[in-house]
């Protein structure tokens, strides 16, 4: 282990970074309703803009497992950050979709890197049997971001506008970046990977062969595809029009709500590091969170309208839940060993990320196909939407049991394995 205030510092600076890609990908909740009074957009192509930045994320991210595992996340994370940025300027100044889509495209090419990344130094600064209780913290001390995204970037946006309340998110995103370059090192002094030799590009691709091979890693991709995607499509992006469509609030009371669910999962998170750290199989917390989101999703699917009070709890009770997302990838780092961290932990955070593209795209499709009720989809749209979620999130979680729950002769999602 390190030092008390070199784990702190880590863990508050690489919380600091995948916080403020958080925020950017969180954000389009709220801004969608404004995007599409303003630019004229409708659900379907509302779907395309915020889906496609996950295409991108998506589409990189074996490569950058692969760059973090031979160049080091320092200079992979700085250079990676400040793409991000790069986008988040492209993005606000955008008149029409094409330029909107190029700066997500942008931006989720450079976010790719801000938790694997994360997770990769937390693998190589601290011991095996942490991960998962780091990665944890990570995670809740990245939900800073879709806090910030709730009310205070509402109010933000109805203060000075939503491009340049964009703006700031991207000159965060910079700040960030040359935060990493000037103060993180890639491991601890007398940690083998300093002592490594350099890895040819053809010994890099072939890391990913173990991995691939492993059965137990493909029941884990299943679960994975479909476990974050699900909910970071309502926090996300459709809870938003949900809230505003259905329910009639206006952008404060949205990010309110949207703000109680993100903090909500910054608790959750730490719950869950709690609860692992004592004892409690990843297993069960797997288990736990799982069903929780499918049957909330399944209760909005059929009375979907339940007022402020009761839909506040709701989307509360599904951020403390969906933290559970994390044990997967804390699973997949103790199967492999060092050298190939990086590696496995994107090759499970590919399912990840891919299950987001999927999950922004096809609600907008399933909204789009409904008449327009007063100029947006009616009641019955969310409820299907919400239907379809709840039954992708099912048939993944049965897919999971099946093959990745458990390896040869013992349970593998035990604490501390």
């Amino acid at each position: 282990m390190p030092s008390r205030s070199i784990a702190l510092g880590l863990i508050a600076l690489l919380g600091a970074s995948f916080g403020v890609s958080q925020f950017m990908r969180t954000a389009p909740a709220v801004l969608a309703p404004e995007l599409r009074r303003e630019l004229g957009l409708s659900p379907e192509t509302l779907g395309l803009v915020f889906g496609l930045f996950f295409v991108a994320f998506t589409l990189v991210h074996l490569p950058v497992g692969a760059l973090l595992d031979r160049y080091g996340p320092r200079r992979v994370m700085s250079a990676m950050l400040l793409l991000a940025a790069g986008g988040a300027f492209v993005f606000a100044a955008g008149r029409d979709a094409g330029v909107l889509i190029a700066g997500q495209l942008l931006s989720g090419l450079g976010s790719s890197v801000a938790f694997v990344g994360g997770l990769a130094l937390i693998g190589r600064w601290f011991p095996r049997e942490r991960f998962g209780a780091m990665a944890s913290w990570l995670t809740a001390v990245g939900g800073i971001g879709p806090i910030l995204s709730g009310t205070p970037f509402a109010a933000l946006v109805e203060a000075i506008g939503w491009r340049d309340a964009w703006r700031i998110g991207g000159a965060a995103l910079a700040l960030v970046a040359l935060a990493i370059f000037l103060l993180v090192r890639d491991a601890p002094a007398g940690h083998p990977y300093h002592l490594r030799a350099p890895e040819r590009l053809r010994d890099t691709v072939r890391g990913f062969g173990p991995i691939l091979a492993t059965r137990q890693v493909w029941g884990i991709i299943a679960l994975a595809f479909s476990a974050f995607s699900v909910q970071l499509a309502v926090r996300g992006l459709w809870g938003g029009p949900y809230l505003a469509d259905v329910l009639g609030f206006d952008a404060i009371a949205r990010g309110n709500i949207l703000l109680a669910m993100s903090a909500a999962g910054t608790l959750g998170a730490i719950a869950f590091a709690w609860l692992e750290a004592r004892g409690v199989p990843r297993l069960a917390l797997i288990l736990y969170g799982t069903f929780t989101v499918i049957g909330t999703y399944a209760f909005f699917a059929l009375l979907p309208n339940q007022g402020a009070v009761v839909t506040t709890a709701l989307f509360v009770f599904v951020g403390l839940s969906g933290p559970y997302t994390i044990l997967l990838l804390a699973h997949v780092r103790a199967l492999f060993p060092d050298h190939l961290t990086a590696r496995a932990i994107t090759t499970v955070n590919v399912a990840n990320f891919l299950g987001v593209s999927v999950m922004q795209i096809v609600p907008g499709w399933i909204l789009g196909a409904f008449p327009a009720t007063a100029g947006h989809p009616p009641e019955a749209a969310y409820r299907t939407m919400f239907a379809v979620l709840a039954a992708t999130l099912l048939v993944a979680l049965l897919i999971f049991l099946r093959w990745g729950a458990r390896g040869k002769g013992s349970d593998p999602f035990r604490t501390g394995v």
